[in-house]
């Protein structure tokens, strides 16, 4: 039988947040659809992956200090480089 307590604090030592977050309601839903562990860890790890990506993505906005709503997709690289291609010629 797993101990709850026992995989939440090893889930945490792991620096596997989302799991330990989620693991509890994941194993009801895995159950109820019959999937085997492997299956189970696959989703869990799926979730792990996209839950860490979004936390980088929301740490590098935070770092980048642009205004809101402002995204490199919005920058206007062109205008940029003309501006300081062009500077310090006379």
């Amino acid at each position: 039988m797993v101990q709850t307590a026992t995989l939440a604090l090893m889930l945490k030592q792991l620096n596997l947040t989302s799991i330990a977050r989620h693991w509890q309601t994941q194993l009801e839903t895995a159950e109820r659809n019959g999937w085997d562990g492997a299956r189970y860890l696959s989703a869990r790890c799926e979730q792990e992956l996209a839950d860490r990506h979004s936390r980088r993505i929301s740490r590098y906005s935070k770092e980048s200090q642009l205004p809101p709503g402002k995204s490199l997709a919005s920058f206007d690289l062109v205008q940029h480089e003309i501006g300081s291609f062009g500077e310090g010629i006379d």
